[in-house]
């Protein structure tokens, strides 16, 4: 049994299908379909079963998926402790991050990571999703915090966090009573929208062609910021990320969960497809997995997952 392998089924589990799973590993279906194959033969069992929807494990597999988790960690835990162990000079790490993520994730992390590594200076630009993309693409970024799947087939994502979009009113837009509403009630409602440089943007477009209706669109900002500060003072709605209210700010509006179809964001690390990432990367990646597990926001959900 190689660890390898390991890696490779929990990454299949995690997913909810090969081809997902191959997609974040950068390597062909067939080839992760031959190292499971061997992984079961080696143990004498079947430890997924494959059929239409997300893939299953068997019994053999929920035993399996609770050591191999442990003995995964473990040897990254070690590695990390290495690399920073023998590091004599600074090192950095350029992360772009989407402005939700930005806002009520990263300050949480990162006064988690820097404590731990010390020596690494972690340079943070917080992006549209387009532009993040374009930046991880291009090398200006040693990964990323924004919307998967990615654009961009040069880019992998690691879903890990899913994110209902939720409508936000002024109190004299919408009827407090009004707890569901559809896109089309929606069309007539004046509203503040993130710019068509956001990946919010544009699904929240889509999601209103779907439903054959149009927004009314009265302005349009490229800050989250922007728009929660205009809200209280102009008599519109938005539409955003649910956890950009979470704290204080929630009690000064209105918020109201969209139905028909119901709106949602999956958020996620973006890598360069066949670059594993600097230690310090990883590191920062890890931490952010870790966090999100603890505060048990991570999402194994699935993009596009589907059988072998």
């Amino acid at each position: 049994m190689e660890l390898r392998q390991l890696r490779y089924f929990l990454q299949i589990v995690d997913a909810g299908g090969f081809r997902a799973a191959a997609d974040r590993l950068s390597i062909t279906q067939p080839s992760l379909s031959r190292q499971i194959r061997d992984l079961e033969l080696e143990l004498g069992t079947p430890v997924l079963l494959r059929g239409q929807g997300p893939v299953q494990l068997t019994k053999a597999g929920e035993i399996l998926r609770k050591h191999a988790t442990r003995l995964v960690q473990g040897v990254d835990l070690a590695a990390t402790d290495i690399w920073q162990a023998v590091q004599t000079t600074p090192l950095s790490v350029t992360v772009g991050t989407i402005p939700p993520a930005h806002q009520h994730w990263l300050p949480q992390i990162l006064g988690r990571f820097t404590p731990k590594y010390p020596r690494v200076t972690v340079q943070v630009r917080e992006l549209p999703g387009p532009r993040l993309e374009e930046e991880l693409a291009s090398g200006h970024l040693n990964f990323g915090i924004g919307i998967v799947p990615p654009t961009r087939a040069s880019l992998r994502g690691e879903p890990l966090h899913q994110e209902h979009l939720v409508c936000i009113a002024h109190p004299d837009v919408l009827p407090p009573a009004t707890n569901l509403l559809t896109l089309k009630a929606l069309a007539g409602v004046p509203l503040i929208l993130l710019d068509s440089g956001f990946h919010i943007r544009r699904m929240i477009n889509q999601l209103f062609k779907q439903a054959k209706c149009r927004p009314h669109v009265i302005q349009e900002r490229n800050t989250v910021e922007g728009i929660l500060t205009t809200l209280p003072h102009l008599p519109a709605a938005t539409i955003l990320p649910e956890f950009v209210l979470r704290g204080a700010a929630a009690s000064s509006f209105q918020v109201h969960r969209i139905t028909r179809p119901l709106p949602k964001l999956s958020i996620g690390l973006l890598w360069r497809k066949h670059d594993p990432g600097c230690p310090a990367a990883k590191a920062l990646a890890s931490e952010t997995r870790h966090y999100l597990r603890e505060q048990g926001k991570l999402s194994t959900a699935n993009y596009n997952g589907e059988a072998e």
